[in-house]
């Protein structure tokens, strides 16, 4: 298995885990915690490294590349300088991301009301600012 394969399958076992503002555990994610959870398992974050969106950014900005495909970073917002959210794609088509919440989501409850967890989407389903291929050298 290579270390992308490796990395899709670990995003997918999240799927289903409830959207936790500022959370990055299994217990709950948000879109930075759940990104950066993956990447620190297969070693392109340090483990104590703690990432918003835009944070993350600017640590994998210099891995941009113009086509989606398995492993890259996708990154939405308003600008490259506005990043607010921030998804990990698991083919040429699709993301997982921690979704649906916002800074109120807090709590199980409030997440269950919110419909809000790790989940998939189209990767276009709003404009993308930028797409990273943090796996550029194992390709």
């Amino acid at each position: 298995m290579t270390v992308i394969e490796f990395a899709v399958k670990y995003a997918m076992a999240f799927i289903g885990v409830p959207y936790e503002w500022g959370g990055d555990n299994a217990l709950g994610l948000d879109c930075s915690g759940f990104v950066g959870v993956i990447l620190r398992a297969v070693g392109v974050i340090e483990n104590q490294a703690d990432y918003n969106a835009q944070g993350l950014f600017h640590k994998l900005h210099e891995c941009q590349t113009v086509t989606p495909e398995a492993g890259c970073v996708v990154f939405y917002g308003r600008s490259i300088t506005r990043i607010t959210h921030v998804a990990f794609m698991v083919d040429d088509r699709h993301i997982l991301e921690a979704g649906g919440g916002n800074s109120k989501t807090t709590s199980l409850e409030v997440a269950d009301d919110q419909n809000a967890m790790v989940r998939g989407r189209p990767y276009n389903y709003r404009e993308v600012i930028a797409i990273v291929d943090p796996f550029a050298q194992e390709r």
